[in-house]
């Protein structure tokens, strides 16, 4: 048995960092839409012609899915 010099070892673990966020991106991403909870909230952005990817950070207090009690118990910018 070889002992990995420091060199391959970077490179082993590149490649596996690279393979685990290739599953993530090509697999896990593609089936969310599976999971009932997600799914719902998609067909729901959908029938509003929301697009998703268009949208920005700041737009996130404006979700046609946001929780009455959320307005209510939480304050995002106290005075």
């Amino acid at each position: 048995m070889s002992i990995q010099s420091p060199q391959k070892a970077k490179w082993l673990r590149l490649l596996i960092c690279f393979g685990v966020v290739a599953f993530v991106w090509l697999v896990v991403f593609p089936n969310m839409r599976r999971v009932d909870a997600i799914a719902k909230h998609m067909d729901h952005m959908e029938k509003r012609e929301v697009n998703a990817g268009a949208m920005y950070y700041t737009e996130l207090e404006h979700l046609p899915l946001r929780a009455k009690w959320i307005e209510d118990e939480i304050q995002l910018w106290p005075e």
